[in-house]
């Protein structure tokens, strides 16, 4: 039994057991079944939610390839304000203050500091409600991402896809 895999305050744990697999997802489909009405009864669903464009890549090289031609003819102030790239890879939760606040936090700051952000995960959600992957975000950016970002019209946080995409990380 692994305690890193723990959540607070959840008494109902069923470690998983690879002969067992059958009996196991029974059980905790009806756990959440037994749990719907209950769960139900006590969120309040917030609608209203403005709609918005989110700009998606799906492969490196389109967005390096760009960057990487007019780097060779930009001034050095251009080039050292950009600090890099960072991947945040992060799951939903509602955990403490709210829906996703802390990755899309940490998002906000990597921009501030002039990180580009490739956004993974079912987090990635987030990140769009957020406004975060839609061009007008890069007034939160700091100056040398916002040059970055104005050159080749991008939004500082870019969604680069699912969980099962992660390994694309490797490619940059």
């Amino acid at each position: 039994m692994s305690q890193l895999v723990a959540f607070e305050g959840v008494t109902d744990r069923i470690d998983y057991i690879p002969e067992k697999a059958s009996e196991q997802a029974a059980s905790l489909l009806q756990m959440a079944i037994d749990n719907f009405k209950e769960r139900r009864a006590t969120i309040v669903p917030i609608t209203g939610l403005g709609m918005r464009e989110a700009i998606v890549v799906f492969q490196l090289r389109v967005l390096l390839k760009p960057w990487a031609a007019r780097c060779c003819h930009c001034s050095t102030q251009y080039r050292v304000g950009y600090q890099g790239v960072a991947g945040l890879v992060s799951c939903t939760t509602l955990r403490d203050t709210g829906q996703d606040v802390h990755s899309v936090r940490v998002a906000k700051e990597l921009i501030k500091r002039d990180v580009l952000v490739l956004s993974m995960g079912c987090g990635n959600g987030a990140m769009q409600v957020a406004g975060l992957c839609s061009p007008e975000a890069k007034e939160l950016a700091g100056s040398g991402l916002r040059a970055l970002c104005e050159t080749l019209k991008i939004p500082p946080v870019l969604s680069y896809g699912t969980c099962t995409d992660t390994g694309r990380l490797a490619d940059l």
